[in-house]
């Protein structure tokens, strides 16, 4: 006699738990379809999820070398229209603001990724209530401290102006300069929220888009 056998959704879930269980019945040809079935579909899945990554990844790292390709094509205007020290004030200025951008970021992109799709935690029933409820908390303090801390640099502009290598004729350039990693800190969580949403291609053209306006201002 067939026993009958009631195959739930969390079982049907895992293809293996699904082999055994129809070894273990009567009913072992009807179960076996089921279990070929959701095999072939697991394999689709993360056939699936490989060429998205691929995709991503592809977008991302093409992105990425042509910004890299972009800003190298500034080195010939700096070394032809620049003198030496001038050069060297310009990548003192730089290295300076990458220092300051790891500052202002505070590790909240890492937390904003971390928590943002993590619906355990969430306060209210609707997800995009929840991804709304993360943003919101990670770009406030991040904005916050930023916009803070970009005003003490300004008024303290003739003390820090000489301390990072500006000359004195060139500190009227220090609060332009002070603004740089200001927006940049702004762009910080809008731009993991698109990688978190895996809009690549949205992603690598507003970075082109702005390594294209620094080019061209």
């Amino acid at each position: 006699r067939t026993k009958k056998i009631f195959i739930t959704k969390p079982v049907v879930e895992d293809a293996k738990y699904v082999r055994r269980l129809c070894m273990t019945t009567v009913a072992f040809h009807s179960c076996k379809a089921t279990y070929f079935a959701l095999h072939d579909f697991t394999v689709f899945a993360m056939r699936d999820k490989i060429r998205s990554l691929a995709s991503d990844t592809a977008v991302y790292g093409i992105s990425t070398i042509v910004q890299r390709f972009l800003t190298f094509l500034l080195t010939p205007l700096y070394t032809n229209y620049l003198s030496m020290p001038e050069l060297g004030i310009v990548s003192n200025i730089y290295a300076l603001i990458a220092f300051v951008n790891i500052l202002y970021s505070f590790g909240f992109d890492s937390a904003f990724m971390r928590f943002v799709n993590d619906d355990d935690r969430s306060t209210g029933s609707d997800t995009s209530n929840h991804a709304r409820f993360v943003f919101a908390h990670a770009f406030v303090p991040i904005a916050t401290l930023s916009a803070v801390a970009s005003i003490v640099f300004v008024i303290f502009q003739a003390q820090l102006g000489p301390a990072a290598g500006l000359p004195p004729a060139t500190l009227y350039l220090f609060p332009i300069i002070v603004l740089i990693p200001f927006f940049d800190a702004l762009t910080i969580i809008p731009f993991a929220h698109l990688r978190m949403q895996r809009r690549a291609r949205r992603f690598a053209s507003l970075k082109l888009l702005i390594v294209v306006v620094n080019i061209r201002s």
